[in-house]
């Protein structure tokens, strides 16, 4: 098909050069674009790409076809398709949980087991054990249009935890760097 379409311009110009006399001394310096393959070339003519020959002191015209520094159509991005996954400070996590108090499509969701659960919490988190062996089959149920806020007790497990879900294709999760543990030390709220 790429074959196809360079016959298609050495055509194109061999007629443009045959629809010009060689006696002629006001030749075009540019003709329209060509589009091929989604990109466009531009035929030029310029005075010095005319040879004269000497025998018959006739002008001899020949082109150049280069692509178009600009192409046809840019693609555009689906905003859709726009992942967040980050790992983010106590501070941040404190701003996006207020932020989103009263979100329905925000989830906190805390990976640890289920006696450090009851140690202490976010409020309003979600316990999900992250050493289950259904834990994988359980975020896999979890929506994954939804924002969510995930932490351990030091940040390890939910960093596995937001790698999981990125493979999953969750579209937005933040962890929290330090876990609960940082938490505390900052002087932030805990459910007991």
């Amino acid at each position: 098909m790429k074959n196809a379409s360079m016959i298609f311009v050495v055509i194109f110009l061999s007629s443009i050069l045959v629809s010009c006399t060689p006696q002629s001394t006001s030749l075009p310096t540019q003709v329209p674009t060509l589009t091929a393959y989604s990109q466009t070339w531009t035929l030029t003519l310029t005075p010095s790409s005319i040879p004269v020959t000497a025998t018959t002191m006739t002008p001899t015209p020949t082109a150049t076809v280069r692509p178009s520094p600009t192409p046809i159509a840019t693609p555009t991005r689906n905003l859709t398709d726009t992942r967040i996954l980050k790992d983010i400070s106590i501070q941040e996590a404190a701003d996006l949980i207020k932020n989103n108090k009263n979100n329905p499509n925000f989830v906190i969701l805390d990976v640890r087991t289920p006696v450090e659960f009851k140690e202490g919490y976010i409020e309003s988190a979600i316990n999900l054990d992250f050493y289950s062996t259904a834990f994988k089959d359980e975020l896999d149920k979890l929506d994954k249009g939804r924002i969510y806020f995930i932490y351990c007790r030091t940040g390890n497990r939910s960093g596995q935890a937001m790698q999981i879900m990125e493979s999953l294709n969750f579209r937005c999760v933040y962890n929290l760097s330090g876990g609960i543990v940082a938490w505390v030390s900052a002087g932030l709220p805990v459910v007991k």
